[in-house]
């Protein structure tokens, strides 16, 4: 969201993230994204909000069913559309674009010219064009955090099969999902085709780096096998995106 006041008015653009542990206590750091919204800003003081779910049908624009609203445009530069599980929010106000692949990898990218660089919040960063302070900025706008001690309302409607507030693991960072080394060499094995020249993947490693996703992946299949396919459909909708024609799907094989 944008730090300078917008999204404290209730009108500016804002993506707000609900992910639920797949790891049973006190190790809750491990968590899966199960549902994604964005306020879309309509420049008049006023906005809508897009709420997305793991299923196409329990996606709504203002509360409304979006399926049949879709591929979606209002006139201030915002659109939806979906290809298969994947879905994009654009908002060109902001110079902003949200995709999420129903699963667990979300992305936010801001354009060249976007009046959010150095102005985000959250668990972006101030996207500042560097890595450096990211986990300080993080912390002093800690107003992201579903909790009782925030003033943020909730863009998603509430669940009331979830905790509504976050329990914080009582040893944050000190569990590894792969400690044992026949759950890694499991994960790796899974993950091979982001290794493989020859594989169905191979035309695309020198356009798109697959080594930080293998990680991923790899982290992933440890913590719950069934997130690590939404891993490997990311690498491909970024092969696809760099325009990698010959690109093998294995997609279908994982779910």
């Amino acid at each position: 969201s944008d730090c300078r006041g917008g999204e404290r008015q209730g009108n500016g653009f804002e993506v707000q993230v609900r992910n639920t542990r797949r790891r049973a206590l006190p190790s809750s750091q491990v968590t899966a994204t199960e549902a994604v919204a964005v306020r879309l800003p309509l420049g008049n003081s006023s906005s809508r909000v897009v709420e997305l779910y793991r299923t196409m049908a329990s996606a709504r624009l203002d509360g409304g069913a979006l399926a049949g609203q879709l591929p979606y445009a209002d006139g201030h530069g915002n659109t939806i559309t979906a290809s298969g599980r994947t879905v994009t929010v654009e908002v060109g106000s902001m110079g902003a674009t949200v995709i999420w692949n129903m699963g667990s990898t979300l992305r936010v990218t801001l354009a060249a010219g976007s009046a959010l660089l150095n102005h985000s919040c959250g668990l972006c960063g101030d996207a500042d064009g560097t890595l450096a302070g990211e986990r300080d900025v993080v912390g002093q706008h800690e107003h992201w955090r579903v909790n009782p001690n925030t003033t943020r309302v909730p863009l998603l409607a509430a669940d009331p099969g979830r905790p509504a507030t976050c329990i914080e693991s009582a040893a944050p960072a000190t569990s590894d999902p792969c400690a044992t080394t026949a759950a890694r060499a499991e994960a790796e094995a899974y993950c091979a085709a982001l290794r493989d020249d020859a594989g169905p993947y191979g035309a695309c490693f020198g356009v798109v780096e697959a080594e930080e996703i293998f990680a991923d992946c790899v982290f992933d299949h440890c913590a719950d096998p069934n997130l690590a396919c939404s891993t490997l459909q990311l690498y491909e909708s970024e092969c696809e995106a760099a325009g990698v024609a010959e690109l093998q799907s294995v997609v279908d094989a994982c779910g």
